[in-house]
């Protein structure tokens, strides 16, 4: 099977960056490889997390996204708060899914 490109999401940019290390510190056996400079975290199956911290034209340019894993805390206002946001990730980064679409949109709460 293909190694998956998850795009995580939170509910501003703190959040983000705070969602990736979480999910990176509880995955952390798997990790082979973590970029600060793009925010990215290899695991083992070639899976690749990239936090994305803003959103453009230009951003999504030449990337792929099979799923978003949406950051949030228990309040969980992000899908209304970043909508534009998560529909342009769908539109543009995520056309080549390999994810059923009932699974391409998931939920990573902070439980900081």
């Amino acid at each position: 099977m293909k190694p998956l490109n998850i795009a995580i999401l939170g509910y501003n940019v703190k959040q983000t960056i705070a969602g990736l290390r979480q999910i990176t510190e509880n995955n952390i056996e798997q990790v082979i490889a973590i970029n600060k400079t793009t925010h990215t975290v290899l695991l083992k199956d070639g899976t690749k997390l990239q936090a994305i911290l803003s959103l453009d034209e230009r951003s999504l340019q030449g990337k792929h996204f099979d799923q978003i894993m949406l950051f949030d805390d228990n309040r969980w206002e992000i899908r209304d708060h970043r909508l534009k946001d998560i529909f342009y990730i769908i539109n543009v980064g995520m056309r080549q899914s390999i994810i059923p679409e009932e699974f391409q949109i998931i939920e990573y709460e902070d439980i900081i």
